[in-house]
């Protein structure tokens, strides 16, 4: 892959797009799906070790790993990686992570790229989409007469062999499966040292990769990306797309501590994991940290749980038939005698007499279009 050849640059459409700036640290907000752990410690049990002193040393429970819904701290998935690689006492321990991460291990964006129409669209869907599953790098298509590549932008500091050898032999093995045929990769970089044999790295590349880069990258040719997929669903994918853009919109700006302490409330509400202290344990910060950043941006974190539990409780009301007692658990309230007096308080008038106001209105907006 000659860097001598003219290439197009894109980067990634993702708040992600710092993490390779001078100072730049992992510790700023950046988060993970905590589904990625899972392909990670079911490998290291099928190679007959023990993932549990890594969940317990981390404070996670096994169900967390299946909550598509859960962020962990990006300090957290990489902590899982250093430990399991060294449990697993494998070099290739994170090419094996990918060979048996079955497909839908990673949610939306597995599917969605599983049904494009070429490879071409599938890679568009990952550089769009990653930041669903991690914060943790910037991806760049680059393009060129003899190929097109994806290139990672990240602190060199924070790249971890194993999860780099896992993130692209994915890639290339999805590829693969999209197209119904192993693929030969133009090109394959990593920054990490070579292994003593790189065969299984060719078996799954196709090539000779390159080891102790100044990039992690893979290159694919041109004719690879606009083959035809072997069971396009045009339509599917389109749908996954629009339920992925979502799910991405929800995602809190990096750097944004109000936004990513919303974000939290938000996910605890239902589940009564909202008191500050647990959100800061999971978030790896103590409580007085929390504290601060939100004195600094002029709000508190008791002024910002009743704002979510206010807003979500109107869009619930507004959005869903769900009963009065049902909105009232959903945004965190013990009883629905609570939520009414909260909720009057909120807007002046009854949960049942919003809604019934709210639905009226909207009637009549209705007909006079």
């Amino acid at each position: 892959m000659s860097d001598k050849s003219r290439t197009t640059v894109v980067v990634v459409e993702s708040p992600a797009e710092c993490c390779d700036r001078p100072g730049q640290s992992l510790e700023d907000g950046r988060t993970t799906a905590a589904i990625t752990l899972a392909p990670i410690l079911a490998q290291l049990e099928r190679d007959r070790g023990d993932a549990q002193p890594i969940l317990r040393a981390l404070g996670l429970a096994r169900d967390q790993l299946l909550d598509h819904e859960l962020r962990v701290p990006e300090s957290v998935h990489l902590r899982v990686w250093q430990m399991a690689s060294v449990a697993a006492r494998d070099p290739y321990f994170g090419l094996r992570v990918a060979q048996h991460a079955k497909l839908g291990s990673y949610d939306v964006l597995d599917y969605a790229t599983h049904w494009s129409v070429n490879l071409q669209d599938a890679l568009c869907r990952v550089v769009r989409f990653h930041r669903l599953l991690s914060d943790r790098h910037a991806l760049e298509e680059r393009r060129s007469a003899h190929g097109t590549s994806y290139r990672r932008r990240e602190p060199a500091s924070a790249v971890h062999g194993q999860e780099c050898d896992c993130f692209f032999a994915t890639i290339a093995l999805r590829a693969g499966l999209l197209l119904g045929r192993q693929l030969k990769l133009k090109g394959v970089r990593f920054s990490h040292a070579a292994p003593s044999d790189a065969k299984q790295y060719r078996e799954i590349f196709g090539t000779e990769p390159t080891f102790g880069s100044t990039t992690n990258e893979l290159m694919f040719r041109h004719r690879d990306l606009r083959a035809r997929a072997r069971a396009p669903n045009p339509q599917l994918a389109k749908l996954l797309d629009r339920y992925a853009a979502e799910m991405l919109s929800r995602l809190p700006a990096l750097g944004d501590v109000v936004a990513q302490l919303r974000f939290a409330v938000m996910r605890g509400l239902s589940s009564g994991q909202v008191r500050l202290e647990s959100i800061a344990r999971a978030q790896r910060k103590s409580p007085r940290t929390l504290q601060r950043a939100l004195a600094a941006r002029g709000t508190s974190f008791r002024h910002l749980l009743e704002e979510v539990r206010r807003e979500t409780a109107r869009d619930l009301l507004l959005k869903s038939d769900r009963s009065v007692t049902e909105v009232a658990f959903l945004v965190g309230f013990a009883s629905a005698a609570g939520f009414h007096r909260a909720f009057k308080g909120w807007s002046g008038s009854a949960p049942e007499q919003f809604r019934r106001a709210s639905r009226v209105k909207r009637r009549v907006a209705e007909r006079a279009t």
